[in-house]
């Protein structure tokens, strides 16, 4: 007597099985899925906006505020944008503005500006790689925008020195302009955001942390001086949670830091705090919530903190936890109610809010060892998730040598695992509601 089971798995063989198509059941099978026992082809894409060439977008974000209205916001290696939807509007920068004074003239690549602009006095000031636009040549909400010029020098208060001719080439008559500031993100770093009291907060290891808070023209500073080139954020308790941040001028991979109770702008007042995680010497990796619980993520192990009640000191962080930790930073998915990553060995979630497993209830995934043998220790560091609620899909980037980007894929509601291609790269992602 024979067994005859219909198809089961994608890259799963625990058993035999006299049906399983093998060309599917196996790595290298990629771009298809399992439901209802047959396979189907993997969810595709949609163009919605088409951005500038040099933007590469690595976050889209769901922003609620407490009045209901809500914004996707799309965060680049060098600006935020909001996505529009009003007749043919396409999106508008958020990133920081300077429009002090006017222009008097631009001729060629020199731009002469009124005795005000200030271009090298003051806070925040222009730099070499941020943008300039004349206004007239500017629709704010309907970017991109062929006439931003990129900014070669900053030579006096009134000149600025464009790297190529400006297109419309103005010489007479003063104008309003603007210059669009540019962040600037490490490499292999990427963006994290929070909302906190209203607040849409957002950091990538380089700039000083951001926010918007929804109605202001471009985003700010949350705090210059206490707030700086943090690598993550998390929000936690009511306050804003940073970790691997520059303090003094030294960077400090060990140290988390949170601000005062409902305020992220506030990280002076006696509820504000810091705390440092020595246990080991590996960095901290990462920020994570289960429940009520907060998660500290080293390379080599999981710290597990909650609240005490205790104004003055309302963290506490009573286990660490070895072994089992966070390698890749931006791996860390927040998805039903805990976090999945990856590991140094296998990719994790937490369960039952105070330890890690495997995956799927298993004692190994069964991707593990296929993934191991494609993506290198250093790749590894660099892969990067989002979670798809529609296609109930957690899914992480990682470049290969052989097949180049791949997306590794948990269905968790078959319980299945997936591997995708595309014809593009796939940079950043998200969902907008």
């Amino acid at each position: 007597m024979f067994q005859i089971r219909p198809f089961e798995h994608m890259l799963d063989l625990s058993y035999a099985n006299p049906n399983q198509p093998l060309a599917y059941a196996s790595f290298p099978s990629m771009n298809c899925v399992v439901t209802q026992r047959s396979v189907a082809k993997r969810p595709g894409l949609t163009l919605d906006r088409t951005m500038a060439s040099t933007e590469k977008v690595q976050l889209i974000a769901w922003y609620q505020l407490r009045d209901k209205t809500t914004h996707t916001l799309m965060l680049t290696e060098n600006d935020i944008c909001k996505r529009n939807t009003s007749g043919s509007q396409t999106y508008t920068y958020l990133t920081p503005q300077w429009t002090t004074e006017t222009v008097d003239t631009v001729t060629n690549t020199a731009v002469v500006g009124n005795t005000g602009t200030n271009w090298k006095t003051g806070t925040d000031l222009p730099a070499a790689g941020d943008k300039f636009i004349i206004n007239a040549d500017y629709t704010s909400t309907s970017e991109p925008a062929v006439d931003w010029a990129t900014i070669a020098s900053i030579g006096t208060n009134t000149a600025i020195t464009l790297s190529a001719n400006y297109a419309h080439n103005k010489t007479t008559g003063t104008h309003a302009y603007t210059i669009r500031k540019i962040y600037t993100t490490p490499t292999d770093e990427r963006w994290q955001y929070a909302v906190v009291a209203n607040k849409f907060c957002f950091t990538n290891g380089y700039s000083n942390v951001q926010y918007w808070n929804g109605s202001d023209t471009t985003a700010t500073n949350l705090d210059s001086t206490n707030a700086v080139k943090a690598r993550y954020c998390l929000s936690f308790a009511n306050r804003l949670i940073l970790a691997d941040m520059e303090l003094s001028g030294q960077r400090e991979p060990w140290t988390i830091k949170w601000s005062k109770n409902e305020d992220p702008t506030n990280w002076t007042d006696s509820t504000a705090g810091e705390a440092d995680f020595i246990g080991t010497e590996s960095f901290i990796t990462g920020l994570g919530k289960v429940l009520n619980n907060i998660l500290v993520y080293k390379h080599d192990s999981i710290i597990f903190g909650s609240r005490t009640g205790v104004a003055t000191a309302p963290l506490q962080f009573p286990r660490e936890i070895p072994g089992i930790g966070c390698i890749a930073p931006y791996s860390i998915i927040h998805a039903l109610g805990t976090n999945f990553f990856l590991g140094n060995d296998d990719f994790y979630e937490i369960v039952s809010s105070d330890h890690a497993a495997p995956i799927g209830g298993k004692i190994c995934t069964p991707i593990r060892d296929k993934f191991m043998s494609l993506v290198t220790k250093g790749d590894r560091e660099k892969v990067w998730g989002m979670w798809s609620s529609q296609y109930r899909k957690l899914m992480w980037f990682a470049n290969t040598a052989d097949y180049g980007q791949i997306a590794f894929c948990f269905d968790y509601g078959n319980n299945e695992w997936e591997t995708h291609r595309f014809a593009v790269e796939i940079c950043g992602g998200g969902e907008q509601y």
